[in-house]
Order: C-alpha cells, then sequence, then structure tokens
C-alpha cells in the first residue's frame, strides 16, 4: 500500500457515504477509512439505470459520515 500521501483526519471509525447526481447519471459512494487515515474500501453504485462510468469532479460529491 503506497503511504507517500499524507493519511485523512479520522474523526469516527463509520463509513462515509455520498450521493451524486448530475446529468449523465446518479450514483452512490460509500467510502472506508483505517484507523490510520488511508482509504481502505471504495464502493460506487448506480441509482439509477444506467451504470456509473466515470466518478465526477470532488466539487459535485457531497459526502456526509454516517453512523
Amino acid at each position: 500500500m503506497d503511504r507517500a500521501a499524507a493519511p485523512a483526519p479520522v474523526l469516527s471509525g463509520a463509513p462515509v457515504s455520498a450521493d451524486i447526481s448530475n446529468d449523465e447519471f446518479s450514483a452512490g459512494i460509500v467510502l472506508l477509512v483505517d484507523g490510520e487515515g488511508y482509504l481502505c474500501c471504495l464502493e460506487v453504485y448506480s441509482i439509477g439505470d444506467e451504470p456509473v462510468r466515470r466518478l465526477p469532479p470532488v466539487e459535485q460529491i457531497n459526502a456526509s459520515p454516517q453512523g
């Protein structure tokens, strides 16, 4: 695992989810960060009929902690 980048601050052990909706598709994202602040799991799923073919710009992702 590449740990050259700085880790994210760990505020909670709960997953973070995000919803994405634009003209191309609607999707959801779930991500998990390990206890040290590094991404350990990323799941992207379609909410509509069209599959997710690429991630949108980060500005369009609205994340919120779950838990």
